[in-house]
């Protein structure tokens, strides 16, 4: 019987290509993870900029801010007494007081 090198796919190419595939696929998310990366770093530095040009010895005071920022963006309820912002936190209708 002859056989023809065409009747079955060559298994060595198809995984080859597959290994090629897969190599392809992890550099492309590597590349996403640095730009991702290199993003999150240029944020920080404008950040650091903008606080050393407007928030010259106001670190403590920036700090809260982003606290407050970080803080209202996930919808948390934050209750405020004429001593500024109170220790509790509300589960429902059951207060968690936190203690001094």
């Amino acid at each position: 019987m002859i056989r023809c090198c065409f009747a079955f796919p060559n298994l060595e190419l198809l995984a080859d290509g597959a290994k090629r595939a897969a190599i392809k696929e992890a550099d492309g998310i590597k590349q996403a993870n640095i730009l991702k990366a290199e993003g999150e770093a240029q944020a920080i530095k404008l950040v650091n900029e903008a606080a050393e040009k407007y928030f010259i010895g106001n670190a403590q005071k920036l700090r809260q801010l982003e606290m407050v920022e970080k803080s209202l963006k996930d919808n948390t309820k934050v209750v405020i007494t004429k001593d500024g912002i109170s220790p509790n936190i509300f589960i429902g209708d059951l207060p968690i007081v936190g203690g001094k």
